[in-house]
């Protein structure tokens, strides 16, 4: 069955807004930090699954990963997936990695996010519409993040292509 999603999506990392406070006896630190790494969220993930039909996702993505003192959240995933059909993502996309303290020395800017797109459908041309535009870049910081990529499922050859962004 077909499968269409339009509307405003957004899954993005908390943001961190505090300063390194060394702790003190009995005090308790979030669960993602110790006394010197404060970080912000990964952005969410969004799966989309159909058996039999396309595709179609024409809602505005936003699963961008939060800022933070030491290091920035990772970018979000988007995969989409199909069997017998065709996969078009027509809206725009956002999936940047957080940003870090760039002040402190080590602090490291999260990667930006990816997009996984995969058809078992046999064409002699591309099952995919990517989105004419989306951000899918590092987070700043002492250490930039690396930049996110784009990739969709190729059967030919049974691996993936890179169709946009910073592929391996």
């Amino acid at each position: 069955n077909n499968i269409s999603i339009s509307g405003n999506i957004q899954a993005r990392g908390a943001e961190l807004e505090s300063t390194i406070v060394e702790p003190f006896e009995g005090s308790i630190l979030p669960a993602t930090s110790t006394p010197t790494t404060l970080g912000g969220s990964d952005g969410g993930s969004v799966t989309v699954t159909s058996e039999l039909g396309d595709i179609t996702i024409s809602a505005s993505l936003d699963l961008s990963g939060g800022n933070g003192i030491s290091h920035g959240g990772y970018g979000g995933t988007l995969n989409a997936q199909t069997e017998d059909g065709t996969i078009s993502l027509t809206s725009s996309f956002t999936s940047t990695g957080g940003d870090a303290d760039v002040s402190e020395l080590d602090s490291i800017g999260g990667d930006g996010g990816d997009i996984i797109l995969e058809s078992l459908l046999d064409t002699s041309g591309t099952p995919y519409t990517i989105p004419t535009t989306y951000l899918l870049s590092g987070g700043d910081g002492a250490e930039d993040g690396a930049e996110g990529q784009i990739v969709g499922y190729n059967i030919e050859i049974e691996a993936f292509d890179c169709l946009a962004g910073s592929c391996p």
